[in-house]
């Protein structure tokens, strides 16, 4: 049930970024998948009571280490009004700062560097992959990231028999492979129109999108960075 003021509407919107801001940034790196409502709800919210607990924790620990520098949880609850109208600058300010924590912490959770670590953990480990299992990605989305380190270089292959080639800019990052996707290709674009023999370089183009729709293969080649050089031994005088 939605909360029946405004108050409680903006409590419940408070309460719920840390999951929001969660998901939202595994969204924009990992693939993503078409669950039911329920499930998305429950994430959400199992999400952010966990962020939230520890956001409160963290003010307890804060509250052992410097006691006279935070709230009276206690004094709160016990007289919430008089003392919320007392200390409301210090309530206003270790509010922002803890739902910061919150919502921040979520959000660094959902990253792939906060993934990898967890992978190394010596008891969460085993409960985290380092990466998403085939079956839950997209084939476009384990040919592009294969080689996180290194640049993309894509060619497509068209119905009609024209080609693309060009560097991996994006790409739609569902799950399904499905005719609904497409993929944006940077500069330097290579093409070759149906029946040609040789692409030519197109100078004044930037980008092409190109729908799965209309693809019919896809090339891909890995373009690893240069090794960093260590300087060599200084000639002796």
């Amino acid at each position: 049930m939605l909360p029946s003021t405004i108050l409680g509407l903006v409590l419940l919107i408070v309460v719920l970024l840390p999951g929001a801001a969660h998901i939202k940034v595994r969204q924009l790196r990992w693939p993503v998948r078409d669950v039911s409502p329920l499930w998305e709800s429950l994430r959400l919210i199992t999400i952010s009571v966990v962020a939230d607990a520890l956001a409160l924790a963290l003010l307890g620990l804060c509250r052992v280490g410097a006691p006279g520098s935070t709230p009276d949880v206690g004094a709160l609850v016990r007289e919430p009004g008089p003392y919320a109208r007392s200390h409301y600058v210090s309530l206003l300010w270790w509010s922002l700062a803890l739902l910061l924590a919150a919502v921040c912490g979520a959000a660094w959770c959902g990253t792939e560097r906060a993934t990898r670590l967890a992978a190394r953990l010596p008891f969460v480990g085993r409960y985290v992959p380092e990466g998403e299992h085939p079956s839950r990605v997209s084939a476009w989305w384990q040919a592009f990231n294969e080689w996180p380190e290194a640049r993309v270089q894509v060619g497509c292959l068209l119905e009609d028999g024209a080609y693309w080639s060009g560097w991996l800019r994006s790409y739609s990052n569902r799950v399904s492979d499905d005719a609904e996707r497409e993929l944006v290709l940077g500069g330097p674009l290579y093409y070759r129109p149906p029946g040609a023999a040789v692409e030519a370089e197109l100078p004044d183009t930037g980008a092409v999108i190109l729908s799965a729709r209309r693809i019919t293969a896809i090339t891909i080649t890995y373009v690893m960075p240069p090794a960093p050089t260590s300087p060599g031994p200084s000639p002796s005088p």
